[in-house]
């Protein structure tokens, strides 16, 4: 069996790096990156409180079978 491999024509892509403020200073974490990083702290709270919950479920479902 032979694969067709089919090409797309080059699509110029401009790699520049755009600063949104030009008197932001370069030295520490930008405010963006700060509150990504405070998101990602939540999500993985979240995540363990969910896997809590899962677990808990998992024992009412198998305590009422059980029964």
């Amino acid at each position: 069996m032979r694969h067709r491999i089919e090409t797309l024509p080059a699509i110029p892509v401009d790699f520049t790096i755009h600063s949104t403020s030009s008197d932001v200073p370069s030295t520490g974490p930008s405010p963006r990156l700060e509150g990504l990083s405070e998101l990602r702290e939540e999500v993985r709270e979240h995540k363990q409180q969910i896997q809590m919950l899962v677990d808990q479920l998992g024992k009412v479902q198998v305590s009422s079978l059980v029964l």
